[in-house]
């Protein structure tokens, strides 16, 4: 048997009240009523459109309200009544979707290889998103920061639409303390912390990378890397969306962002970006010729044994750390390394518990001694 969906069922995991601030969110007016157990909200464009919203779980029709309420919204907001329901049910997520065209492709299906691809380059187009959120470079080499891994670990796929074939990533808007930590910002938290939060900076980053790489090579620049280190896009970010498909000709692919109704976002932020098969060999050229100018990066995973800081906490600005490790020959080896206060910080916890700490960067002149580049704690 087929699952269906009982859309009358689901209504009960939408909280009326969250329903109620997203119709405020977009613009809908709220009527005066001396009801207390419902909201009334109108809007006009060449129709005059009105919801009512049943605050009352237990009265006897809310399940028919509410599913009519909702299929009213989805009406005058032209999306399926899916489409609807994604929304409303992650209405503090940032959504972006992206939908593949291309032979073989039919609504609602795909290849198993064709939709692996997909999800894998899904996730690293927001991990290298992220990553150079936090530490822009031109090349993230090693394990992902851990604060990357806790976002990516909030995130989830949603029901796949039909439509060519649309995946769903959504992003629960949440910020981090730069150690690892995540929490999610509430639905009725102040609208201001959305844009601050780490999620929008990185949905932000992943539609305004893709388009700038798609005007890169829009404009022939199939070298140029921006001097500006909020602009940089690292070599996994541009992996990563060559690796959505785009290398099978006749493949489209569009990536679009739905962002948190709640949480609105500037204007000038794109919002539908399309590439195709002809952009996979520009691609290709320029992920070459990037990665001709990095440099492979040593990698070290072993305990921290000895910290060196300024005593003075609220002084400290960076530490040094030595680490002992096991090289490729099986010999205990030691190295030391300067890190910000934010890695040394974690590195004081990785001592303190006996935790691996893993560094990435390139060795100096100097005996055991790195140029940290990235460091997490295992």
């Amino acid at each position: 048997m087929i699952y269906k969906l009982d859309y009358k069922e689901l209504v009960n995991k939408i909280n009326p009240f969250v329903f109620n601030k997203y119709l405020k969110a977009t613009g809908w007016a709220v009527l005066n009523s001396k009801r207390t157990d419902i909201k009334i909200l109108q809007k006009k464009t060449d129709k005059l459109y009105q919801i009512t919203i049943p605050l009352d779980t237990d009265l006897a029709d809310y399940k028919e309200f509410m599913l009519y309420a909702i299929q009213t919204l989805a009406g005058y907001e032209k999306r399926t009544l899916d489409e609807m329901f994604l929304y409303l049910l992650n209405p503090n997520s940032d959504i972006l979707k992206i939908r593949i065209e291309k032979n073989g492709v039919e609504a609602g299906s795909i290849l198993l290889d064709d939709a692996i691809k997909v999800y894998e380059n899904a996730k690293k187009l927001l991990g290298a998103a992220a990553q150079d959120v936090i530490k822009p470079a031109q090349y993230h080499q090693g394990r992902m920061d851990a604060t990357v891994t806790e976002f990516l670990n909030r995130c989830r796929f949603g029901q796949t639409q039909v439509g060519s074939y649309i995946v769903s990533v959504i992003c629960p808007m949440g910020q981090t303390d730069g150690k690892g930590n995540f929490w999610q910002i509430e639905l009725f938290d102040d609208v201001s912390l959305a844009d601050d939060s780490f999620t929008r900076k990185v949905t932000k980053k992943v539609m305004t990378g893709i388009t700038a790489v798609k005007t890169q090579i829009d404009n022939d620049q199939f070298s140029v890397i921006p001097s500006n280190e909020n602009e940089l896009i690292s070599v996994n970010f541009y992996e990563a969306l060559a690796g959505m498909n785009l290398d099978n000709e006749g493949t489209k692919v569009e990536i679009a962002s739905e962002w948190a109704p709640t949480f609105p976002v500037d204007q000038k932020t794109p919002q539908r970006i399309l590439l195709n098969y002809n952009y996979y060999k520009p691609l290709s050229s320029i992920i070459a010729k990037m990665k001709e100018n990095v440099t492979r990066k040593t990698q070290i995973v072993g305990k921290v044994k000895k910290l060196e800081a300024v005593p003075e906490v609220e002084k400290r600005s960076a530490g040094k750390i030595t680490l002992v490790y096991i090289d490729d020959n099986g010999k205990v080896r030691s190295a030391t390394t300067s890190l910000d206060k934010n890695d040394y910080d974690k590195a004081i916890e990785a001592h303190t518990n006996g935790w691996y700490v893993e560094i990435v960067g390139e060795m100096t002149g100097r005996r055991g001694e790195i140029q940290c580049e990235s460091f997490n704690v295992i």
